[in-house]
C-alpha cells in the first residue's frame, strides 16, 4: 500500500544532491550476508533517499574507506543495535571501526518488536522522495516492492514477521 502511494504521488524522481545538507546513512549490517547502506538527506519536511549501496564480504573498515572517497558531505551514521558487538579478530565493535573514520556515529536500540520498525516507515513514507538515478536506489526500489511477510500455507494467513530474503536487507 505504501509503495503504491509513493508511485502514484511521483515520489520516485531524479533528485539533485543538496550540497549544503549533510548526508546521513542508515545501515543494515550483514554477517555472512549483505551490508546495506541508505544515504539520506533531510530537506525541510522531506526525506530524500539519494543513494543506496550494498557490500558483501567487506570489512567495516573497507566499507568506511570506500565511503570516505565519495563526494558526500556526511552527517550522522545511524547503526543498528548489533553494531556494538565486538568482533573476535580485532576486539573492536563495528561502531568503533566506523568512528575511527567518521565522527558522528549513533547506535540505535533494537526495536522491541519488528513491527515497530515497519510501522515507523508506514507513518513517515509520505515525506519521502526517492532518487531514481543510481543503480543502488533502483535495487532498493525493487527490494521495497518485493518486501513481504511470511505466509503460512497451513493456516492461509500472513504472519507478523517479514520474510527473510534479499529484499529484507534493504528495508
Amino acid at each position: 500500500k505504501e509503495v503504491r502511494w509513493l508511485e502514484s504521488n511521483e515520489c520516485l524522481k531524479k533528485l539533485v544532491l543538496e550540497e549544503h545538507v549533510p548526508v546521513e546513512t542508515y545501515w543494515d549490517l550483514g554477517i555472512n550476508d549483505y551490508t546495506v547502506v541508505l544515504f539520506v538527506q533531510r530537506v525541510f519536511q522531506r526525506v530524500h533517499l539519494v543513494d543506496c549501496q550494498a557490500f558483501f564480504g567487506e570489512s567495516m573498515l573497507e566499507i568506511a574507506t570506500k565511503l570516505k572517497k565519495t563526494d558526500y558531505r556526511f552527517g550522522t551514521f545511524h547503526l543498528p543495535h548489533d553494531a556494538n558487538n565486538r568482533e573476535q579478530t580485532s576486539g573492536l565493535s563495528r561502531k568503533d571501526v566506523l568512528q575511527s573514520v567518521f565522527r558522528d556515529v549513533v547506535v540505535h536500540e533494537r526495536p522491541k518488536v519488528k513491527e515497530d520498525a515497519i510501522d515507523a516507515f508506514r507513518t513517515t513514507h509520505k515525506r519521502f522522495l526517492i532518487s531514481n538515478h543510481t543503480e543502488g536506489i533502483n535495487t532498493f526500489w525493487k527490494a521495497l516492492r518485493g518486501y513481504r511477510r511470511e505466509f503460512n500455507e497451513e493456516t492461509r494467513v500472513f504472519g507478523k514477521a517479514p520474510r527473510h530474503s534479499w529484499e529484507s536487507h534493504y528495508v
